[in-house]
């Protein structure tokens, strides 16, 4: 039973650190449009990522955006120009 719970536990240490390095190596800049989609259906708004993204999990997980334009949907009106943005979680 021992040896079932460590093993368990190396697996899970395995995963966590896999995936903090594959998000540490990702580039950002592939989702742009999706994540623009996913926060144009959230805010009911056309959102527009010209510039980078940027992201980390360690040592606090953090995403930073640069160039956002957010449209209004429905008379296509310019409503915010954001030149850096920064969203981060604190743990």
């Amino acid at each position: 039973m021992k040896k079932l719970i460590m093993t368990l536990f190396v697996l899970i240490v395995l995963a966590v650190g896999g995936l903090a390095t594959y998000i540490s190596f990702m580039d950002w800049n592939n989702h742009k449009e999706q994540l623009a989609s996913e926060l144009s259906g959230i805010l009911g708004v056309r959102i527009i990522v010209e510039g980078n993204l940027n992201g980390a999990l360690f040592p606090q997980p953090h995403i930073e955006a640069n160039q956002i334009t957010i449209i209004n949907n429905s008379n296509f009106e310019k409503l915010a120009s954001i030149e850096r943005m920064e969203m981060a979680v604190s743990l």
